[in-house]
């Protein structure tokens, strides 16, 4: 495991939402926590977006903590708003600075180059 930029002192950001059970109270708790702050900071670009985008980019973030397929889901929710790829650019950016802040400069996109080379395979 990668050391994180809190100076070892805790597990990469990745690799605690891992071993989170899935749906159990202590990972509900964190992804509650988690989507609550996000779509406060998502929100702030008001002027930018529509504020019925964020209940969609919501629950595409609680289905991708849950293991789901966040593009089938977002595919029957219904049509796409002309907002929503801004809300939802919005909310990755916020996703990887916060990976960043937390896991050390760069693991965010060095994680999704491994996803990537990992399909590629």
């Amino acid at each position: 495991m990668r050391q994180s930029s809190c100076g070892g002192r805790c597990s990469s950001w990745t690799a605690r939402c891992i071993r989170l059970a899935p749906g159990g109270p202590a990972a509900r708790r964190f992804v509650g926590k988690f989507v609550k702050t996000l779509m406060g900071k998502v929100g702030q670009w008001g002027g930018f977006l529509e504020s019925a985008d964020l209940p969609v980019v919501a629950q595409v973030v609680r289905v991708s903590f849950d293991g789901g397929d966040p593009v089938a889901w977002r595919d029957g929710a219904g049509p796409v708003s002309e907002s929503e790829p801004r809300a939802m650019t919005v909310a990755l950016a916020l996703i990887a600075d916060f990976v960043d802040r937390v896991d050390g400069l760069g693991a965010c996109e060095q994680a999704l180059l491994t996803a990537l080379g990992d399909c590629l395979d």
